[in-house]
């Protein structure tokens, strides 16, 4: 079978399951935040919503505009050189994380006083999650995937039962922005935990098991800041945008609307996203070069799922509040980033695995410039789908460049984002305003046409999938 054979040669295997692992993590993330959400807007509403994430958007601006590039970066140095650069890492996350928390402190008094965020909240928020992604991210960087899976979970089950418990109790707006303080001090243990006994349990005289205290934070910092306009531009997205909504509308309904569709997209962006995570970690520590091939093998899962949601939008963010509804043009263009999104991450994980620092530049620069040029104006016209579309065109920008880096990675694009794109066109031409029935329907229909697409033009064959899925169902259980 072609892709048991191709696992050989490129390390698919434990691309795929480390992959699975990272895919579980950040599922759970999510799944803890939609619950968390979901829970917290039928108790306290909407509104409620909208306030809670403006202030958790804005500790992640803080932390993006320090440290946007970190997690790769220390992702790859551990990768690449073991617990080496454990002290620079250490000394480099703690600097970056005090500056995010000063920065956090500016970012939330520019916040609409009617917004009522607490002032100490997003400065503490952003200073633990930039300590605590910097553990989860050298688990993964060491090859410890089920270990980052397990960080996650305590630290997800933590940020529900803190949240939701704090509402049940009548805490207000504050008790989901503290389900997400538990967060990353959870993460914070538990993280330093496995670097600890990772550390003192490594071989006698392994010459990446020690290092001193400086000695990689220039190589550290130089890789940082050339993933900085990439990470930057995502970040943008995810965080930047909805805070600048906040500011620009002051309506809290709209930003928590822009807010939970971001959610959504984040997970379905995770299929390929994670996948690609684990095949820099892989490519390092085993020298070889499984980008094309992850990127072909993950699209091949992400594709029908984003398609299903870009056909029915309204689903999904019906099924989290019926008020959520009016926002379902945003959700069909988000996810219609997904592909190239995927193909320009496929590029600048090769690029890091080389060390190419300009191709790193080169890559976030051209996303991040079209980014800026866009949002504002977009976002004013359009509101939320003029902020979605202003991303689908900062993701289409870099795409020569990730061919150039990249070039089996055309085909996959081709074929998935040009399936992705007809069957979403088709779908809103013909019932422009389904019923839920109908959605559901068309959603199921769609998700089923893309993967016979991808199965008739090659790029990815039915069987690769199932052998795919049977490889992690058996390393996942031990077998």
């Amino acid at each position: 079978m072609r892709w048991l054979a191709i696992s050989d040669d490129f390390g698919i295997t434990e691309v795929v399951v480390g992959g699975a692992w990272i895919f579980f993590a950040t599922l759970v993330i999510s799944a803890s935040g939609f619950v968390l959400w979901v829970i917290v807007s039928r108790l306290l509403g909407v509104e409620v919503v909208g306030v809670t994430s403006a202030a958790v958007s804005a500790a992640g601006v803080a932390s993006t505009l320090i440290a946007a590039g970190l997690p790769i970066a220390i992702m790859r140095e551990f990768a690449a050189k073991g617990l080496k650069v454990l002290p620079s890492a250490v000394l480099v996350t703690l600097v970056l994380g005090v500056a995010s928390a000063l920065t956090a402190t500016l970012m939330v008094t520019a916040l609409p006083l009617s917004f009522g965020v607490p002032l100490w909240v997003p400065p503490t928020l952003s200073l633990m999650t930039i300590m605590s992604m910097a553990g989860l991210q050298a688990l993964v960087g060491l090859g410890r995937f089920m270990e980052y899976f397990a960080s996650t979970l305590a630290a997800s089950l933590a940020k529900v039962v803190v949240g939701v418990g704090l509402a049940l109790l009548g805490w207000g707006a504050l008790a989901p922005l503290l389900g997400y303080v538990a967060y990353p001090l959870v993460v914070l243990f538990v993280t330093a935990y496995f670097l600890a006994t990772t550390y003192f349990t490594r071989p006698h005289g392994d010459p990446r098991g020690g290092g001193s205290l400086g000695s990689g934070v220039l190589p550290l910092l130089k890789l940082t800041y050339s993933n900085y306009p990439f990470l930057f531009s995502t970040q943008i997205l995810n965080m930047l945008s909805v805070y600048f909504f906040a500011i620009l509308t002051g309506k809290a309904v709209d930003t928590g609307t822009l807010y939970l569709s971001l959610m959504i997209v984040l997970i379905l962006n995770a299929v390929v996203g994670s996948a690609l995570n684990a095949s820099l970690s892989v490519s390092l520590r085993r020298g070889m070069d499984p980008f094309t091939e992850t990127l072909r093998l993950a699209l091949a899962i992400a594709t029908p799922l984003a398609t299903a949601v870009s056909v029915a939008p309204l689903l999904p963010l019906y099924l989290i509040n019926p008020a959520l509804v009016k926002g379902a043009s945003t959700l069909t263009i988000l996810t219609l980033t997904i592909p190239p999104t995927a193909v320009a991450t496929a590029a600048l994980m090769k690029a890091n695995k080389e060390g190419n620092h300009k191709t790193i530049a080169a890559l976030g620069i051209a996303r991040l410039i079209t980014l800026l040029a866009l949002l504002p104006p977009l976002a004013q016209v359009a509101g939320t789908d003029g902020v979605a579309l202003a991303y689908l065109v900062a993701n289409i920008t870099p795409l020569p460049i990730a061919a150039r880096k990249a070039p089996g990675t055309l085909k996959p694009l081709l074929v998935t984002w040009g399936t992705q794109s007809t069957l979403t066109l088709i779908a809103l031409t013909l019932t422009p305003s389904p019923t839920l029935a109908q959605a559901a329907t068309t959603a199921v229909a769609a998700a089923a046409t893309t993967l016979v697409a991808i199965h008739i033009t090659k790029t990815v064959n039915l069987r690769e999938v199932t052998n795919m899925i049977t490889t992690i169902a058996k390393k996942a259980t031990g077998r």
